[in-house]
């Protein structure tokens, strides 16, 4: 979710062994599916891309068997092998094109995101009904976010979000909550796992609610988000 964003001075994405990318259509950029993994490691690297294609090798170089058609017979131009297990996850040439296209984008599609972000955290700060995200750690600021997403959360003892988010609606503004608890899914519920072993991640999942971020937002459109979300959240409280 981080694609564009810095943690000390240095790129998501140059950090780790290896970092994952979503592509979906609400991510900083899209290829409208799929994603990508980064690395500096010429092993992983090789194993990415074995792994994405079935496990096989072309690079005769890297060749370990022999042909199946006598030990020291040349190898045809179709010869390839699979040494490991793999599955189909390559990206459509069409795909990595759009997403090519809006990599050169990238800094302007963040610093939209910052200054949309800057709008928000200067209107809800004042709101005693809402706590806005924290970027910082004390006294130093070493996260510089891309912001995927704009998240809020409720205060007081008995937080209404449903009947906010449905207000929200009615006056035309979409809100989304980000995420469910992964161990209240039923897969995880038939493996044993039960409400209340996370309370505190509990308490932030029936508090938070994502407003709407993206790009595209002209400066009127984020503040009728703004007049909505204090209206409404005055009136509830």
């Amino acid at each position: 979710h981080a694609l564009g964003a810095s943690y000390k001075g240095r790129k998501v994405g140059s950090i780790a062994d290896m970092s994952a990318f979503s592509f979906h259509p609400v991510k900083q950029i899209t290829t409208g599916e799929g994603g990508a993994v980064t690395t500096n490691r010429q092993d992983f690297y090789r194993s990415l891309r074995t792994f994405r294609n079935h496990g096989i090798i072309r690079d005769s170089d890297l060749f370990t068997a022999c042909s199946g058609e006598g030990e020291n017979e040349k190898r045809g131009n179709w010869y390839y092998e699979q040494q490991e297990l793999g599955y189909n996850y390559r990206l459509p040439d069409i795909n990595c094109a759009l997403g090519l296209s809006q990599l050169g984008r990238l800094d302007q599609f963040v610093q939209r995101r910052r200054k949309i972000v800057h709008f928000y955290n200067e209107a809800f700060t004042g709101n005693p009904a809402l706590l806005t995200p924290t970027v910082n750690n004390g006294e130093t600021y070493f996260n510089e976010p891309s912001w995927h997403l704009y998240i809020l959360r409720l205060t007081g003892q008995s937080p209404p979000r449903r009947q906010l988010l449905e207000r929200m609606h009615q006056k035309g503004i979409g809100s989304q909550v980000h995420y469910i608890p992964v161990y209240w899914h039923p897969y995880y519920r038939n493996l044993g796992y039960q409400p209340g072993i996370c309370p505190y991640a509990e308490d932030y999942y029936h508090r938070a609610f994502s407003i709407p971020l993206y790009p595209a937002m002209k400066d009127e459109d984020v503040q009728q988000v703004i007049a909505v979300v204090n209206a409404e959240t005055k009136e509830l409280y």
